[in-house]
């Protein structure tokens, strides 16, 4: 979360391939110290057998409500001008 407002202003004044890709690689390592252990770090706060409702509810709900709204917020956003 903190390198994020870094890197992409990094990246969009970067004019050649290498340092692009440098950048590029540097978020996906900061991600992939995340992502390895998100799954398991979710399973434990829940015992065994509320488990799976417990992990897939809120992402369901998440992704359903964002993930389902975001095409309409960017159409609206684009006909304000944005």
């Amino acid at each position: 979360m903190i390198f994020t407002v870094p890197i992409m202003t990094a990246l969009a004044h970067v004019q050649s391939f290498w340092p692009a890709f440098g950048l590029v690689m540097a978020a996906l390592v900061i991600v992939s110290g995340y992502t390895s252990i998100n799954a398991v770090v979710k399973a434990e706060l829940f015992p065994s057998h509320v488990r799976a409702l417990g992990v897939a509810l809120p992402y369901a709900v998440a992704v359903s409500l964002f993930g389902g709204s975001a095409e309409y917020v960017a159409l609206w956003l684009k006909q304000a001008g944005n």
